[in-house]
């Protein structure tokens, strides 16, 4: 069942697609403002590479531009369409892909369920200040959290959204590891960077 606010954000979808069936480009490239940032980050958190993340996004969305017309509002919400695109893209990657990947599918399958980062604003001002966020967090622990492990779980969660249990899976440590990971890595950024703040 849906909020308000969750309705308000599925008929602004329903329109959009409505209209990018029809052709139109402008409402195509709405679509792309509101979802970029959150399949990026989700992608992100399982390849562990940004340039790999940014060619697996825009791969997705040639997916949703060449499939548009097989979305069915009475199948799925437009979110759930779309992350499903994206899931099997990371899936064909990881099958694909000759190196060992330190997520594994069935992981990466339970970081695709957590759809709570999908913009339920039609504030695009919002949006870009948003994005701008995660892009200075995401620099911040890349720049100042040199452990992979710490670097790992506290992307997944301030970025993608993941609780500790997710987390837990997803980095195959027990849940206390994980709490420890982050916590660490809180308190490097802490002395690191001025102001700075994560709310937990």
């Amino acid at each position: 069942m849906y909020n308000n606010k969750n309705n308000e954000s599925h008929l602004r979808d329903l329109r959009l697609a409505n209209e990018f069936k029809k052709g139109s480009k402008a409402a195509y490239a709405e679509l792309f403002i509101n979802y970029k940032q959150c399949i990026y980050n989700k992608i992100y958190c399982m390849v562990q590479h940004s340039q790999l993340a940014e060619d697996l996004l825009m791969d997705i969305f040639v997916k949703v531009s060449d499939n548009i017309n097989a979305f069915n509002p009475k199948i799925a919400s437009f979110s759930a369409w779309i992350n499903s695109i994206a899931k099997n893209r990371v899936y064909d990657h990881f099958k694909s892909s000759q190196t060992k990947k330190n997520i594994s599918l069935c992981s990466s399958d339970t970081i695709f369920r957590k759809v709570s980062r999908i913009r339920e604003t039609s504030n695009k001002y919002a949006e870009i200040e948003l994005s701008q966020h995660y892009l200075k967090l995401r620099k911040a622990i890349d720049t100042k959290i040199s452990c992979k492990k710490m670097n790992q779980a506290l992307k997944m969660r301030f970025l993608s959204e993941l609780s500790y249990k997710e987390i837990s899976m997803a980095m195959h440590e027990k849940e206390n590891t994980v709490k420890s990971y982050i916590h660490r890595a809180k308190k490097i950024l802490k002395k690191k960077i001025k102001d700075f703040r994560l709310d937990d």
